[in-house]
């Protein structure tokens, strides 16, 4: 397995609706087709461009069959329904225009090209013809193969012109994102399509315009394109920095789940709803319910304890999103640290509450069964708590199903104010290396109740703590498969 194969599978997943949860609350595609087609008979009545030939539904069953079942608000249709193919610009001869041969076209699964300045009367003709979102595409073996495509942003005054083995896509006004049809132009699905359409002289075959205009686009919902671009090109940074470094599978699956679990951190990994309910509200709710349960007897209030690095580190906090907040563990999660019972009380009879000492019974994710139970279950670990190892090996973390007795190697952090168990896991699991940081001790290595208590959290809307969990946890399942599957 390597980078070029899990980026292959990233955008596999985009195309076929599988990398980002669906939100019904999106306008389907079908609206946007709509909205399209209307613009679209405006400019050919204007005769601003000619009307595009109709596919052939004969030839949708097969296409389709690549994408499987689409999800509820998708559509497909053909690429010249959504896009102007190979336009012509209008320009001053005088106008200094971006010119763009092929070599500075970047290849691989990147979106990056440079220019030369020239004047328009001297490209405009012999050239292909491009403006600004324009998407580029390679139509010569190998060029095509190696992925040279490209947005082309930033152009000398919006306009520019290039090698002559391009095709053009120009989308039309609050259309399909430019950036969406890219990542669909550079996924193996559509590289092989064009491979087998291939013609001309060896060594010089081209795919022609009549099958790119014709190949059938998956269309998500607009809001879904942005989310579907947000992640393809965070996740695409992240395997950028990783290639740098040379290493087995596993140690790269390992660095892209950490990189994804920082993304999170930082308001990085799913875009922000400014509709979602702000983090201080849920702050506020939690401070009620952690005042109730004190007064019920059924927690032991927050103290703020001894001042520790993990306070006066305020980088978790640069330049948060809005509707995020900053607070400490010991204010969003009620926090029990473990005692140990006395040896002879830990047997194997059921009769008594489940105990855990460490990670021996540590899974992924849920603990594993200890088969060990205890008369004194001093300290008891709630249903739906992330348990946190606090003597080495520091930081490790595991949720528990069910109510446990802890032992002084662990602690347990129950969430408050409707915090899902699984948002604490996987922040608890981004913050591992702070606590590490934070470990003293010279026999083995321990972090105190006021580390646990004052370690800086950044806290998201409820709302969008919900979406990031769920797309950490596609991208970890996706990343796990494609382990195994290459184990």
């Amino acid at each position: 397995m390597n980078t070029k194969q899990l980026r292959q599978k990233i955008l596999d997943l985009a195309i076929r609706g599988k990398l980002v949860p669906q939100d019904p609350n999106d306008e389907p595609a079908s609206v946007l087709l709509a909205r399209i087609a209307k613009e679209k008979e405006i400019l050919v009545k204007e005769g601003k461009i000619k009307a595009a030939k109709k596919v052939k539904q004969s030839s949708i069953p097969a296409d389709r069959s690549h994408y499987g079942a689409l999800p509820s608000g998708w559509a497909i249709c053909a690429i010249n329904d959504v896009f102007i193919v190979n336009p012509r610009n209008v320009v001053d001869d005088d106008t200094v225009v971006s010119f763009v041969p092929m070599a500075l076209i970047e290849d691989g699964f990147t979106n990056r090209f440079s220019f030369q300045e020239r004047p328009w009367k001297d490209i405009k003709s012999g050239f292909t013809h491009f403006a600004e979102n324009d998407v580029g595409l390679a139509k010569i073996t190998p060029c095509l193969e190696n992925r040279k495509s490209a947005v082309f942003a930033d152009l000398m005054n919006g306009v520019g012109a290039g090698t002559t083995e391009l095709h053009i896509f120009r989308t039309f006004e609050n259309g399909v994102l430019p950036l969406y049809l890219l990542w669909f132009l550079k996924s193996e699905t559509f590289i092989q399509s064009c491979i087998g359409a291939f013609a001309g002289a060896v060594g010089q075959q081209r795919v022609g315009k009549e099958h790119v205009a014709k190949t059938l686009l998956p269309i998500p919902p607009l809001a879904e394109q942005h989310r579907i671009v947000t992640v393809i090109e965070s996740a695409f940074a992240i395997i950028d920095e990783i290639e740098n470094s040379k290493g087995n599978l596993q140690t790269v699956i390992a660095d892209t789940k950490s990189k994804i679990l920082s993304l999170a951190m930082q308001g990085k990994l799913v875009p922000q709803d400014p509709a979602d309910e702000p983090a201080s509200v849920l702050l506020e709710r939690i401070k009620t319910e952690r005042a109730r349960l004190v007064k019920a007897g059924k927690i032991k209030p927050d103290k703020r304890g001894k001042d520790t690095a993990a306070t006066r580190d305020n980088s978790h906090y640069a330049g948060l999103p809005v509707g995020w907040a900053a607070a400490r563990l010991g204010e969003i999660a009620n926090i029990v640290m473990g005692q140990s019972p006395s040896g002879d009380s830990v047997t194997a009879n059921a009769d008594g509450m489940e105990f855990h000492q460490g990670k021996i019974y540590f899974t992924d994710r849920m603990l594993a069964s200890s088969g060990q139970y205890t008369s004194e279950s001093n300290k008891i670990a709630d249903k739906d708590s992330v348990l946190l190892c606090v003597r080495a090996p520091v930081g490790i973390v595991n949720i528990t199903d069910r109510e446990i007795a802890i032992g002084r190697g662990l602690c347990s952090l129950t969430p408050l104010g409707g915090m899902t168990v699984d948002f604490l896991f996987h922040w608890l699991t981004a913050l591992q290396q702070s606590l590490i940081e934070q470990a003293t001790g010279t026999t083995f290595q321990a972090i105190t109740t006021d580390v646990v208590r004052q370690q800086a959290i950044s806290v998201p809307p409820l709302a969008e703590q919900r979406r990031i969990v769920t797309v950490i946890e596609t991208m970890f399942a996706r990343l796990d498969s494609i382990a195994a599957e290459f184990a």
